[in-house]
């Protein structure tokens, strides 16, 4: 197996995939097959489902022999790209084994590493198609700035659609310190529907919001998807071509209110 990046914005993506993804999981199984890349990671307090996939037209050569699952420490492997200077290659090479060849090049220094891979004995899950109630896009920049003033309120960030009376999406947060609620009207985001005569509220815990919304230089948009008593789907696409299936989606369930 031999695979590697060298568009400048793509490896900006590839990078902040395991900065952010460390955040959420130790260890991730990397499934390398004839027509791209796929991954899963379950947090580990099981809430939240990291879903990773990426064509193999997406990298700039992509040469598998056969198909490998790869183990690997999420924190070690963004150690390794943590080392990429502008107009790097990075290449990744497999020839079985317990370790995986990383190669970053430019054009009077490679940098040379050996990663031990691991054995992850994970479960993978079958993720359904779901009609959601609610779907919400809008600039993933501006949506994080919104996160970041609601998490000084509380711990907990409550989103409510409204199929009825208003085309409006509203965010609320509060605690000790007081309430913030934050309007966002439907001409302002990239693009708003939801299911007539609904009215959605659905609550998350906000730590594990911020840590979706660490991923922004993903993509300059990100979609919410939402329905009662399903868990959120965030989603950044990694192309701009809505032709190619290469995406980041992260599931979060919603928060249970105690009786």
């Amino acid at each position: 197996m031999k695979v590697t990046i060298d568009d400048p914005v793509k490896l900006i993506q590839f990078t902040t995939i395991f900065q952010y993804l460390k955040l959420i999981t130790d260890d991730v199984n990397l499934d390398f097959t004839e027509n791209g890349l796929y991954a899963q990671a379950l947090g580990s307090n099981h809430v939240c489902l990291v879903e990773i996939k990426i064509d193999k037209k997406w990298f700039s050569n992509y040469d598998i022999n056969k198909a490998c699952c790869l183990g690997i420490n999420c924190e070690t492997f963004h150690t390794i790209l943590s080392c990429l200077e502008k107009n790097n290659k990075f290449d990744m090479q497999y020839d079985d084994g317990d370790t995986l060849n990383i190669s970053i090049k430019c054009e009077k220094i490679e940098k040379q590493f050996e990663m031990r891979l691991l054995m992850i004995d994970v479960q993978s899950f079958d993720i359904p198609n779901v009609e959601y109630s609610a779907d919400i896009i809008i600039i993933s920049k501006s949506f994080t700035d919104y996160i970041n003033e609601l998490d000084l309120f509380g711990d907990n960030l409550l989103i409510k659609c409204d199929g009825k009376d208003s085309n409006n999406v509203t965010l609320e947060s509060s605690g000790d310190n007081g309430k913030m609620n934050l309007i966002i009207d439907e001409d302002y985001m990239e693009e708003y529907s939801v299911e007539e005569n609904i009215e959605l509220i659905v609550n998350y815990s906000m730590i594990y919001i911020k840590k979706m919304t660490n991923f922004v230089k993903l993509s300059k948009t990100v979609e919410l998807h939402l329905s009662n008593e399903v868990p959120l789907k965030m989603k950044y696409n990694l192309s701009d071509d809505e032709t190619e299936d290469n995406y980041l989606n992260i599931y979060l369930a919603p928060k249970v209110e105690d009786d």
